[in-house]
């Protein structure tokens, strides 16, 4: 059952890749976090190629077990790791599912089944892995099953057990395995355990249960301090995602309509978070009027988890909703977890346990109101084809593209800026030409023999002493040596945060490395010993009941005569040390292999793609006539009433904008840069021919030589007129029907939160200008009037608009 959830819930992969929403950044981790274990790195934290190559410590604050596991599944793969990365997120999948099938398997039965379908259709968890892209915390989620199970199995063993016992240490690395995937998770789902052990020592009148939770959770700490001590410790050395803005005031669930700033965002939430509530609530009140959670003979284990997942349900509901505002705003580590609707993906496994839960109890139930039975079940079929509804329509949220196209677009993706740049990097101008070293000062000549993701070897000739400046923001951990060995004082440079050598006259050859501090050193070695010490603990056992069992025992005939018939469960005890394990062990590489053969088949290995695969060109023919080809080679035309000044082609989408004009091809206004021409814009489909005219007042020629698409390809800006503001669409509509306006800013000045807010355009003669992309939703652009220019920084997915700069004009 769980392996056949997992192919269905990762078979829209056949269709090509979800262009969900963080796919681009992810994969750009996954592949500079691959370069860098390559290169010898046994820890990478600097991404070298991140903001144009300045680089950034972004993997000091992600958790690293998801990198780490695509990074050697692609090296399996061939090198691929857009292959490796969802060869991973599969067999986290199955992981998943097997998890809630333990979970429930004892006190549901065949009903646990239920819980695994049920899972599968919940419809955060599949926006999680196919529309949003938050592959970090769908991976935790995958583990919080296990983590749900050894929980059940502390409460219900003896006193008697040891201090790490099975559960305890089963407890301890779910711990451990959500802190090094992704920290968000893990710290709302400790929230949510520590309020139900509170509630259960008190109960159980227990303090061992408490004890054990709370060793298991201060192993698995330690085991990940080589990651948790420096992600905490170093978070006032960069600029932390949105810091200082209340995110978490405008993502609650069940607010009033329209307090979020996207409100169809908003329905879809609600309705993701209502359904699987909906089914939890009916089932267990059925449980409750059929006293099935009274504490009869043999229901320990029932009511144990029953306590268990219907405490986290009501917690992660409270939690997401406006009433525990005062919770968020109280306590700084909820603040900056930003978005209280996480908690649907702790509510995803706890709603569908409480669900197969009430299925077994009303099944058999021997109640003389049969048809309740037949009415809960038909309930639960309706409202898990809706929510499978409500997924299908998550997984075609933002459409598809062919996986080569996704490989060519990495190298791209690797120049994204990214989150936790150094503090100071912001005044750096992110250009793509700069060169990689520069001479700040003295009479310095040299050349790079080396570059690599946390390493650089360059030779130099000072004539005098001075400093060189390097591509690279400065932070904590670089420095540099030179032949001989001595150390070079390493500093960041006045005014743009660059990493700054002092060199002294002569010829050298510098090394220059992003290391190990005495925290991260002594993190490591914290998790080292911490390693060990629970691995030791965990084979001691194994290793006594081995040697216990090789120890002959004398007994005489007439003992042997007498004793009764062994189990049949002795047998397997008897079998050789260790076969179940191989036996787990080769199942797991039949099923890796089967799906990265799979996976391998479907998706072309990365590079340049064929002839006969090559995505579409679009090229113009005549003065108002394009061809376009397709992949395999047939051609056709598209004529247009006015003459076609420029097309620009989407990275990803098959589609193309077109820039017409009025003026005959001839005309003397259509010479660039002369703005002069008006002009319009049409949005193409490559495939079909058909085109979507924008309504959009009819701007100069010369305000289009830009990129109009994002980088990514997921957005498309289209400047309204000079006097006017921006209209923002999804490339996405366009491809299975027309596009609709997604932001309209025509009233370019309108609140928007933002901390600098620009003077109102009050002039009609205000001119508006596109800068450039500074990310895969963020772009910039000037606005002029009256002898001032002013730059602005306009967010896309946050609808965030920032004052940059003024200045005067000549």
């Amino acid at each position: 059952m769980p392996l056949m959830a997992a192919i269905l819930l990762m078979a829209p992969l056949l269709q090509g890749i979800p262009l969900s929403h963080d796919l681009h950044i992810h994969l750009a981790m996954a592949d500079q976090f691959r370069a860098s274990l390559a290169e010898g790195n046994v820890y990478p934290r600097w991404l070298a190629d991140f903001n144009e190559g300045f680089g950034a410590p972004t993997m000091i604050f992600y958790p690293p077990g998801l990198f780490y596991c695509a990074g050697l599944a692609s090296w399996l793969c061939g090198g691929n790791i857009l292959v490796g990365f969802y060869l991973v997120l599969a067999l986290l999948t199955i992981i998943g599912f097997a998890g809630v099938y333990r979970l429930l398997s004892e006190p549901a039965g065949p009903w646990a089944a239920a819980g695994v379908a049920l899972t599968l259709v919940a419809p955060f968890r599949v926006f999680e892995l196919h529309a949003a892209g938050l592959f970090p915390a769908y991976a935790a989620g995958c583990v919080f099953p296990w983590a749900l199970d050894s929980l059940r199995r502390i409460a219900s063993q003896p006193r008697s057990d040891g201090w790490l016992s099975r559960p305890v240490r089963g407890w301890a690395i779910s711990v451990a395995a959500m802190l090094l995937l992704n920290l968000p998770f893990t710290v709302l789902a400790l929230a949510l355990v520590s309020v139900w052990l509170v509630f259960e020592t008190g109960r159980s009148r227990r303090l061992d249960t408490l004890i054990r939770v709370t060793a298991g959770a201060a192993v698995a700490m330690s085991i990940s301090a080589v990651y948790l001590m420096p992600a905490l410790a170093e978070r006032h050395l960069v600029t932390l995602p949105q810091a200082g803005q209340n995110v978490y005031a405008g993502n609650f669930i069940f607010m009033t309509p329209g307090a979020w700033e996207d409100p169809a965002l908003q329905h879809l939430f609600q309705r993701m978070a209502l359904f699987p509530l909906a089914l939890a609530v009916v089932g267990m009140g059925l449980i409750l009027v059929m006293n099935r959670g009274s504490s009869k003979s043999g229901q320990g284990v029932f009511n144990g988890l029953l306590q268990l997942v219907s405490m986290i349900t009501v917690e992660a509901v409270f939690l997401a909703s406006p009433a525990s505002r005062w919770l968020w705003e109280g306590i700084p580590a909820l603040a900056t977890l930003q978005l209280p609707w996480r908690l649907l993906d702790h509510l995803a496994v706890s709603g569908s346990a409480i669900t197969a839960l009430a299925l077994a109890v009303v099944w058999r139930s021997k109640n003389r109101f049969g048809w309740v039975r037949y009415a809960f079940a038909g309930f639960c079929l309706v409202l898990t084809l809706l929510m499978g509804m409500l997924s299908l329509s998550c997984i075609q949220m933002n459409g598809f593209a062919p996986p080569h196209l996704i490989l060519k677009q990495i190298v791209a993706f690797r120049r994204l800026p990214a989150d936790y740049p150094p503090r100071g990097s912001e005044l750096t101008p992110q250009r793509a030409d700069d060169a990689l070293v520069t001479v700040a000062r003295g009479q310095i000549s040299g050349k790079v023999i080396a570059w690599e993701s946390e390493r650089r070897r360059i030779d130099i000739q000072a004539a005098t002493s001075g400093a060189i400046a390097l591509r690279t923001w400065y932070y904590s951990g670089w420095s540099a040596r030179n032949e001989q060995g001595l150390t070079l004082p390493v500093t960041a440079e006045s005014g743009t945060g660059k990493l700054l050598v002092a060199v002294p006259a002569g010829r050298h050859t510098l090394e220059i490395r992003f290391g190990a501090t005495p925290l991260r050193l002594a993190a490591a070695w914290v998790s080292l010993l911490a390693a060990l010490g629970f691995a030791i603990v965990c084979i001691h056992p194994l290793v006594a009941h081995y040697r216990k069992k090789q120890t002959p025992s004398r007994i005489s005939a007439s003992d042997q005569s007498e004793l009764p018939p062994p189990h049949p469960s002795e047998y397997r005890d008897r079998m050789e040390p260790g076969a179940g394990v191989m036996k787990v062990w080769m199942l797991f590489q039949i099923v890796a292999l089967i799906l990265a053969g799979g996976l391998s088949l479907t998706w072309p290995p990365a590079g340049p793609p064929a002839e006969a695969t090559a995505p579409l060109d679009v090229r113009k023919m005549g003065a108002s006539e394009l061809q376009i080809r397709h992949a395999d080679g047939t051609t056709f035309t598209v004529r247009f009433m006015e003459t076609v000044m420029a097309v620009i082609a989407n990275p990803i989408y098959p589609l193309a904008a077109v820039f017409t004009t009025d003026e005959p091809p001839d005309s003397l206004l259509l010479v660039p840069p002369q703005p002069v021409a008006t002009s319009s814009v049409y949005i193409l489909h490559t495939v079909t021919g058909e085109f979507d005219r924008i309504p959009t007042d009819e701007t100069m020629l010369g305000s289009w030589f830009f990129q109009v698409w994002s980088p990514d390809g997921r957005y498309a800006v289209i400047l309204t007129s000079q006097w006017d503001g921006f209209k923002i669409f999804r490339a996405a509509d366009w491809v299975h029907s027309s596009g609709h306006l997604w932001i309209d800013w025509r009233k370019p000045w309108r609140d928007m939160g933002a901390y600098d807010r620009p003077l109102r355009a009050g002039d009609p003669s205000r001119i508006h200008r596109f800068i450039g992309w500074e990310g895969p939703a963020v772009f910039s652009f000037s606005g002029s009037c009256c002898g001032t220019e002013f730059s602005y920084r306009y967010d896309i997915a946050q609808d965030r608009l920032t004052r940059t700069g003024q200045r005067e004009l000549p």
